[in-house]
């Protein structure tokens, strides 16, 4: 320190009578005076004065604007704005959905795709819970590409938590994302029907040759499976399962399942609504009711690659007509009719589905039989849809569908 206050001294002096910056060159140049390091030291003692003055004087300005908004040195004495504000979350909620109009909602109820929150019966039965906002990983999407394989997977629709259901098995194409849902007397390979359904559907998706079948390791399903595999014939079909206790393992048969369980219920809300009463899954319509969902999936939810599981294996969209399901219709007499005659061409029924192949729609009739017919002509809109009318249906999926021509009185089957 004593160092210091003697280069200040020496620092002055040499200042006397001259400007400042030839004091400091002089005093820079005299060898034996001044040492190296006793100029290193002036200079940051001088940066360090520098320092102290600038901070002094931002100092005072911030003390001079506080003095200022006190006095109210705003116009008119005024309190400053950002004295007032206040500050807030913004809240978070749902947009009520926009209404359609009596043509949409006629348009819309034929399928009930895509979902709209403005329809009762596409929130009751498809509506899902809201989404986790930090989660990352995107869900399975049963629209993947690979090789030509498939996914299947065991399912229990029930009317609520404790009453009977039925059995069913949910598939899934790997490459066009179709879907396919069949009721069956039970699990395993013991149903002779489930074996028919699997071997159609994979004729539907075009897999003649190799595939792969990917499912869990429940022996019910895999039994099933090899049932199928003996059936194909020379075909060859490979298996996958999935690991033990991974619950992503079959994660696409599993939305498979989803998909086609939220459909069904979507179908059956709006069903119990025009009959005015309640519908069990254990009625002979219900195995219809299913196949008809998952018609409506692959031929109108449009899924990754903007088109639909029918546009993937048909190469174009599907041209045909649909009408609501149960809904009161007259359908036409198959194949060619003879002129003259007077016996009524169009027989009342209502509405099932549609056939895959040929594209006839199938109708219910009065006395129970399910029969195709090319053309149908719905009902007057007072027309009601009945529960009555399920309750006679006599025939399943799997026992097929007959024809009635001018020739038979009685549906021939096919």
């Amino acid at each position: 320190r004593q160092r210091q206050m003697c280069i200040r001294d020496r620092y002055k002096d040499a200042g006397k009578g001259t400007p400042h910056g030839q004091a400091l060159v002089a005093d820079a140049y005299a060898p034996k005076d001044v040492a190296l390091d006793e100029l290193e030291e002036v200079g940051a003692m001088a940066v360090d004065m520098a320092v102290e003055e600038e901070g002094k004087s931002q100092e005072e300005g911030i003390a001079g604007n506080k003095a200022a908004e006190e006095q109210g040195d705003s116009p008119e004495g005024q309190v400053p704005e950002t004295a007032v504000q206040e500050t807030a979350r913004i809240a978070r909620t749902k947009k009520s959905p926009v209404g359609m109009t009596a043509a949409e909602w006629q348009t819309h109820c034929l399928t009930h795709l895509p979902y709209n929150p403005a329809c009762r019966c596409c929130v009751a039965g498809r509506k899902r819970d809201d989404q986790h906002r930090r989660r990352t990983m995107d869900p399975v999407d049963i629209n993947t590409e690979g090789k030509e394989s498939i996914c299947a997977d065991y399912f229990f629709p029930k009317d609520a938590p404790g009453k009977e259901g039925v059995t069913a098995i949910a598939i899934c194409d790997h490459q066009s994302g179709w879907l396919a849902g069949h009721v069956v007397d039970s699990k395993g390979s013991g149903t002779p029907e489930a074996v028919g359904h699997v071997l159609r559907d994979l004729r539907r998706m075009g897999h003649h040759g190799k595939i792969v079948v990917k499912t869990d390791q429940e022996s019910a399903i895999i039994d099933l499976l090899r049932a199928v595999a003996k059936e194909r014939g020379e075909a060859r079909t490979v298996f996958e399962t999935a690991a033990r206790s991974d619950s992503k393992g079959n994660g696409e048969a599993e939305k498979a399942v989803q998909s086609i369980e939220e459909m069904v219920r979507t179908l059956m809300v709006d069903l119990e609504e025009r009959c005015g009463e309640p519908l069990s899954v254990t009625e002979p319509f219900f195995e219809w009711l299913m196949e008809h969902a998952c018609d409506l999936l692959n031929k109108y939810h449009v899924r990754k690659g903007n088109q639909t599981a029918w546009e993937a294996i048909k190469r174009g969209p599907y041209t045909g007509d649909v009408y609501l399901f149960g809904a009161p219709v007259m359908h036409r007499l198959s194949g060619p009719v003879q002129g003259g005659v007077v016996h009524e061409r169009w027989n009342d029924g209502i509405y099932l589905g549609t056939q895959f192949s040929s594209g006839e729609h199938i109708v219910a009739m009065p006395d129970g039989k399910v029969v195709r017919a090319r053309a149908i002509q719905p009902k007057p809109e007072g027309v009601p849809t009945t529960k009555a009318s399920l309750d006679v249906i006599s025939s399943s999926p799997a026992g097929g569908s007959g024809v009635i021509t001018q020739k038979s009185s009685s549906p021939s089957k096919k």
